[in-house]
């Protein structure tokens, strides 16, 4: 979807799914800009990894093709990492009952795709988020293992995998 939202028929798409998702919550967003544009967020988030999954299969892991992909893929992170900043800055972790779980998910993607320090720093503020059922538990789970194993400690919940270049296979993280 990444490639079609520039399209100026994208913005009708956009209204129509809110009206869809109201009438499924039974209630209006509180906020639909910011709704909007987390989800926009979120579908850049997840744009290329099929692309990126394709190459490393057909030339490799640290193929120039897959290498490529994956600037582009980090230029669309560091912009999405600047705006779900500005967006927790005002409004702190993103509440699933006021910009729903599609919305606050995609803060949590942004965030899991950074660094090691920006994951540490947002930590506290997901796991408050899931405390109050406003963010769901497995995202925590993730960001929780994707930390410790930076941190080359032993993961908790088994949700992070390792590239072992030798056997060119993906193996889980030690547990």
């Amino acid at each position: 979807f990444y490639n079609l939202s520039t399209d100026a028929r994208w913005i009708k798409i956009e209204d129509a799914q809110i009206k869809k998702m109201e009438t499924k919550r039974g209630r209006k967003y509180e906020n639909v800009e910011v709704t909007k544009e987390l989800w926009r967020i979120g579908m850049k988030d997840q744009a290329y990894y099929s692309e990126i999954a394709i190459a490393e299969k057909k030339y490799g892991h640290k193929s120039s093709t897959s290498d490529s992909l994956w600037k582009l893929k980090e230029k669309l992170n560091e912009t999405n990492l600047q705006s779900v900043k500005k967006i927790i800055d005002k409004y702190g972790w993103p509440k699933g009952s006021v910009f729903g779980r599609g919305a606050t998910n995609a803060v949590f993607l942004v965030i899991q795709h950074s660094e090691y320090e920006t994951q540490k720093k947002y930590l506290p503020l997901l796991e408050e988020a899931c405390k109050n059922n406003e963010a769901p538990w497995e995202n925590y789970a993730l960001m929780k293992d994707r930390i410790l194993t930076d941190e080359k400690k032993s993961q908790i919940y088994g949700s992070q995998l390792n590239y072992n270049e030798k056997l060119k296979v993906y193996e889980l993280f030690p547990l």
